[in-house]
């Protein structure tokens, strides 16, 4: 792959460092290309790009290292995930919903 050339970032008698350095690469190329065509409305819009594009780099990362590497990649995902759920108890999935219930029921009711 000449847009993946690991040639330019180190030496070619490091051969441990090309994977990790292909990945790096992938990613960060996903990350430009659906940065660039891609326009967010909010900074809350941000998971948009990110998973786009950290679709794409699965789907290529099974291509070139195979399926037993994905499924790998995956559950680190997971981990990470699981990892900060117990640290902070719990994912925002909106900023409306700060303790599982809409701040605008709790703070009115109008009638």
């Amino acid at each position: 792959l000449h847009v993946c050339s690991t040639n330019l970032l180190h030496s070619a008698m490091i051969i441990d460092q090309t994977p990790l350095t292909r990945r790096c690469l992938a990613q960060a190329l996903a990350q430009q290309f659906f940065g660039c065509f891609i326009s967010r409305m909010s900074w809350s819009d941000e998971w948009v790009l990110k998973g786009i594009s950290g679709y794409i780099y699965g789907l290529w990362m099974k291509k070139t290292f195979g399926v037993n590497e994905y499924r790998h990649w995956i559950k680190e995902e997971l981990d990470k995930i699981v990892d900060y759920e117990l640290r902070t108890g719990g994912v925002l999935l909106h900023p409306t919903f700060i303790t599982g219930v809409k701040e605008k029921e709790t703070s009115s009711t109008n009638c």
